[in-house]
């Protein structure tokens, strides 16, 4: 764990991450195997995601967190500005050589939307490598199970984005990882308006539609990464995604301008989600 919060903490000086984001403006620069695994999952969710899992989002998320402390939020002028220096077209990465390099100024990268997906993989391959058949692995969230099976599968529960405490639901799993993002642990205040703590790399904004999206994947890394994509796409876009993508379920929870929550589920992911009792949330049909 040390050692990877040594690699991925772009808020720490001394890690890979922040080094890569002072010099790769000016030079490749080869990373180390954990950073490249690491940037060849975040090309492959931007594809998936057209381009809505963006890891170029780092100078918007220190904008707004800059606004969090002032309490004003950046002005449309700022963002505009910021997203010149955002789009994974202005990053040159060969996964072989290990080498990147950005295309244009003021260019930065944050992984937290990989990092620990990417940990919670790792451990569970350490694990079998290690003879255990079964277990569970779970990093703030970001869950991975093996072994179960279809009759004695893993209940995973999914938080209710509005009652701390108190879950919406469980998902069957017999093996595979499910990442969940929404605004109800981390988000921005700013000037006592809440905002979701996921960017929309194309307007620089927090998203407003979605409180919860729970994606169940092959693996953690890919779950995490979806998790936000999809939350920035919105349920329409999002669940159109996850139909092309093979092995890939989802759960929206969408709440209009009144306040009022709906969920919607791929096929796959309503039959195996179950909600709890008096969750308050209803089911609507994600038409094809």
């Amino acid at each position: 764990m040390a050692r990877c919060v040594a690699i991925f903490s772009p808020f720490d000086p001394a890690s890979e991450i922040s080094r890569l984001n002072a010099r790769a403006g000016a030079q490749d620069v080869e990373v180390s195997e954990d950073m490249a695994a690491v940037l060849t999952a975040a090309a492959t969710a931007w594809e998936r995601t057209e381009g809505a899992f963006d890891v170029t989002v780092l100078p918007l998320v220190r904008a707004w967190k800059e606004a969090a402390g002032t309490g004003v939020a950046p002005d449309p002028a700022r963002l505009e500005a910021l997203l010149r220096s955002v789009g994974m077209g202005k990053v040159a990465f060969d996964p072989a050589s290990r080498r990147i390099r950005f295309r244009g100024d003021g260019v930065q990268l944050d992984l937290g939307g990989l990092a620990e997906g990417y940990v919670v993989d790792r451990v569970v391959a350490l694990l079998k490598a290690g003879g255990v058949r079964k277990g569970l692995v779970n990093l703030g969230g970001d869950l991975r199970v093996f072994g179960g099976t279809a009759g004695d599968p893993f209940e995973i529960g999914v938080q209710h984005p509005r009652r701390a405490g108190e879950l919406l639901g469980r998902v069957r799993v017999e093996d595979g990882a499910v990442g969940t993002s929404g605004d109800y642990e981390q988000y921005v205040s700013v000037g006592g308006r809440r905002y979701s703590h996921i960017l929309d790399p194309t307007t620089g904004r927090p998203v407003p539609w979605s409180p919860s999206v729970t994606v169940l994947a092959g693996d953690a890394i890919t779950a995490d990464a979806l998790a936000t994509g999809l939350s920035v796409l919105g349920a329409e876009r999002g669940l159109a995604v996850a139909r092309r993508l093979a092995g890939v379920e989802c759960l929206f929870v969408r709440q209009d301008g009144e306040g009022r929550m709906t969920r919607v589920s791929s096929p796959g992911m309503a039959a195996r989600f179950r909600e709890a009792a008096g969750a308050g949330i209803p089911c609507v049909d994600a038409s094809p």
